[in-house]
């Protein structure tokens, strides 16, 4: 049989050679000397062209009105005053990937780390994230718009909408009270003060701009990490990153537990007197945020030890170690109960005999930890505040129920709200200890729907294809973590809602495919080009085999 007759059945069409995609309209030129830019840059610009990161295609509208936004943000928040959110803005254009890693796993200590280093205490994690989604924004703007967006994404830009309506809403307010034409330099004096001192004032005229900005800023590493290339290898690259950026934040509270273990006579003792009394967490002060926040932790590390690779197995049980005591530590009934309930529905879904057999460990464990939890208030009294808060939030629901009273202002209203005289002398104002009911009274029925759509887009399609250990240990952690808001409001905490908002992005790419895409295509890697390319070596390859056969 001649293998040319074979491969003459397939039509390839013989390469030829493409005219050279356009460059945008720069001036490269330098100075009067005519010095311009290296001849071998642009050639190398004109030949990969969209695989570079360079495109003719116009930038989309909403990329570019993200774009716009952080940059203005970011000018506001720092001037001409620090130099690396400028040094990861220009990393995460040339290097989107690395620096989007550098930031998930940063965010959770690089305020300590800054504040023990070079004595700045302002909002470290926040001007990262607004200088790495910057440059993602940017390196975005030029790459080849025909690539697959996923339509998470889609949903995140109505929330992000229905948040910058609402503090526009709010500037308005402001510009009402006051002096004409002073509205601009009080913002910019307020960002400015929040960047270097990282100081919310709840109660204050302009308390509206930190909880927008928490928000916005948790949206813009969702939005860059799912819109990050090789979706899915990108995402558990992400759940790596977050994992060791927290077991970092819960090895700096392992390290107050021994020291303050080391300030007793004997160990023993001395361990459980510690154990018993030592409610704390050192990068940030609210402790039941960090209870959520380490809950998450501890989930994504048992998924991540569930790999096949044995490579860093033991390091995924140490930080899942870590991440156990900062839980301990944080004195959060709601999220070690949580974390119980969920490890159970994992194990149950994985098989039942497994699950039933563990289930008296996790409810002895469960039911002893709620109990000797360094958390000196009782659950009742707890119980009954977070009641009269809920009844609190409702009365204040009734005064926008659809787009809400308006962002950050649950804080300063809640002082009419509650009625109580019990939670009043403890409380006399307070958030409401349950994020969902704070987006609601904030926001109105439109934000919470928003929120709850990206969420219920990215888990439900995860619980479909969930194949892996890290995919089930990040969709176990973000459901401890959400169940955990119920009773607590984590987001508030910039540095607790930029974890998780890059461990949904990191879920949501991790399980992203392109619809009705051929597996060579679903490869970025591989792309039509490239295919027509080997089959045509592959063609003319058999074309002299069968002359060497023929002459012989």
């Amino acid at each position: 049989m001649n293998l040319t007759r074979i491969t003459e059945s397939v039509a390839i069409p013989k390469p030829c050679p493409e005219p050279d995609p356009p460059i945008r309209s720069i001036d490269w030129s330098v100075g009067q000397s005519g010095s311009r830019v290296s001849s071998r840059f642009l050639r190398r610009l004109q030949k990969e062209g969209p695989a570079f990161g360079f495109d003719s295609t116009r930038p989309r509208a909403g990329t570019l009105a993200a774009l716009g936004f952080c940059s203005t943000l970011l000018w506001l928040s720092v001037g001409r005053e620090l130099l690396v959110p400028m040094v990861v803005l220009i990393a995460a254009f040339v290097r989107p990937v690395e620096a989007t890693l550098a930031v998930v796993a940063l965010a959770p200590v690089v305020r300590f780390a800054a504040a023990r280093t070079f004595g700045y205490t302002g909002a470290s994690a926040e001007l990262l994230v607004l200088a790495g989604g910057t440059g993602c924004l940017a390196r975005r703007m030029c790459a080849d718009e025909r690539e697959a967006r996923d339509p998470v994404a889609a949903l995140a830009s109505v929330l992000a909408t229905v948040v910058v309506a609402s503090l526009g809403v709010e500037l308005a307010r402001i510009n009402a009270v006051l002096p004409p034409g002073t509205l601009v330099s009080a913002v910019r004096h307020h960002i400015a003060e929040y960047a270097r001192t990282s100081i919310e004032d709840n109660a204050g005229l302009f308390s509206a701009l930190p909880s927008a900005f928490h928000l916005l800023e948790g949206l813009l590493i969702f939005a860059v990490i799912v819109g990050l290339p090789n979706a899915k290898q990108s995402g558990v690259r992400m759940l790596r990153a977050f994992v060791i950026g927290s077991a970092a934040a819960a090895a700096l509270n392992a390290a107050q537990f021994v020291a303050t273990v080391g300030q007793g006579d004997a160990l023993g003792p001395a361990v459980i007197t510690t154990l018993r009394s030592l409610r704390t967490n050192v990068t940030y002060s609210d402790v039941n945020a960090a209870g959520s926040h380490f809950a998450l932790t501890l989930l994504v590390s048992i998924g991540l030890a569930l790999e096949p690779t044995r490579r860093l197995r033991l390091a995924w049980l140490g930080a899942a170690l870590l991440s156990s005591l900062a839980v301990w530590m944080s004195g959060s009934r709601a999220a070690l109960l949580t974390i119980c309930a969920v490890l159970f529905v994992w194990l149950m879904l994985q098989g039942g005999r497994r699950a039933r057999r563990v289930l008296p460990v996790l409810a002895g464990a469960a039911i002893l930890g709620a109990s000797f939890l360094p958390n000196r208030a009782s659950a009742i009294e707890a119980l009954h505040i977070r009641a009269e808060l809920t009844r609190a939030s409702f009365r204040l629901l009734r005064e926008g129920p659809v787009f809400g009273i308006g962002i950050g202002r649950f804080y300063q209203r809640s002082a009419e709200a509650i009625l109580d005289p019990g939670v009043r002398t403890i409380f006399p104002r307070e958030n409401a200890h349950n994020n969902y009911l704070q987006i609601l009274v904030e926001l109105g029925v439109v934000g919470l729907a928003a929120f709850l759509a990206i969420l219920a887009a990215v888990l439900i399609r995860a619980g479909r294809r969930a194949a892996g250990g890290p995919v089930a240990g990040a969709i176990a952690g973000i459901s401890a973590f959400l169940i955990s808001c119920f009773a607590g409001h984590p987001l508030l905490i910039p540095e607790v809602s930029v974890v998780f908002w890059a461990v949904l992005g990191a879920l949501a790419a991790a399980t992203y495919r392109v619809a009705n895409s051929r597996p060579e295509l679903a490869d970025p890697a591989v792309t039509p080009s490239d295919s027509q390319v080997h089959l045509h070596r592959l063609r003319h390859g058999i074309d002299q085999r069968d002359e060497r056969l023929g002459q012989r």
